[in-house]
């Protein structure tokens, strides 16, 4: 839920925001080696270990507005 406050001179404003990921990512590299002995094909799973394990996360963004122009008045 977004908050702000509003006066003639400036404006505050602070959004939390709480993400819950749905779906990881699994990375799968295939390395195809082809000789005159034939052909070796090799798969590695190179998903980071961050994007294996997903957390929650909370994070918020906070902004501050200031008019100068209705200062003057």
């Amino acid at each position: 839920m977004p908050l702000s406050y509003e006066n003639t001179h400036w404006l505050a404003t602070f959004t939390p925001t709480y993400s819950i990921p749905f779906n990881k990512i699994e990375t799968i590299s295939t390395n195809t080696i082809t000789s005159a002995t034939g052909t070796t094909t090799n798969k590695v799973n190179s998903t980071p270990y961050s994007e294996l394990h997903l957390n929650n996360q909370f994070f918020f963004k906070s902004g501050l507005l200031i008019n100068f122009n209705n200062a003057l008045n």
